[in-house]
């Protein structure tokens, strides 16, 4: 996972994060199988474990970590 966060095309567009976006989460943790979670689920842990990256010109959303379930 380490070598896709900072290789190739992801990488490359992490660099640019921080003057690119205004709304940014990540989170981190283990799959126990190859299934992917569902929205509610992928949701639920991103309020529960997320955390916001850095951004030069942060939304009000993001500094309040307002992550709306659509």
């Amino acid at each position: 996972m380490r070598a896709f966060l900072i290789g190739g095309a992801h990488g490359k567009a992490m660099h640019k994060l921080l003057d690119w976006c205004d709304e940014a989460s990540i989170a981190h943790w283990i799959q126990e199988d190859a299934t992917l979670p569902d929205w509610h689920e992928l949701h639920q842990r991103m309020v529960r474990e997320g955390r916001l990256p850095k951004v030069r010109h942060p939304s009000l959303a993001h500094l309040a970590f307002a992550l709306p379930c659509q």
